[in-house]
C-alpha cells in the first residue's frame, strides 16, 4: 500500500469536508469559500513546512581533489571542471 504524505491525507480530509458541505447546501456560504481558499492554498505548495538548505560537506569535497585527474574522473563519475561547478 503506498504511503500518503501528510499533505496529501489534509487534502483528503477538507475534500471530504467540502462535499459534506456540498450535500448539506452549504456551498455560498462563507465558511465555504473560505476552505475552498484553504484547498488551493494546500494544493499551491509541494511541501507542508519549510525546507532547509543544508550545505556541502567540505571535508568530502576535500577528499575528492586530492586524487588525480584520471583517478578523481573513476571515483567521483566526472571530470573535475564538472565537480567543481
Amino acid at each position: 500500500m503506498p504511503r500518503v504524505s501528510e499533505r496529501q491525507k489534509l487534502l483528503n480530509e477538507v475534500d471530504s469536508l467540502l462535499e459534506t458541505m456540498i450535500l448539506y447546501g452549504h456551498e455560498k456560504s462563507k465558511d465555504f469559500s473560505q476552505i475552498m481558499e484553504v484547498k488551493v492554498a494546500l494544493s499551491s505548495y509541494r511541501y507542508l513546512n519549510l525546507r532547509r538548505h543544508l550545505g556541502k560537506n567540505r571535508s568530502m569535497n576535500d577528499m575528492f581533489l586530492q586524487y588525480g585527474p584520471r583517478d578523481f574522473k573513476q571515483v567521483a563519475r566526472m571530470d573535475r571542471r564538472s565537480f567543481e561547478r
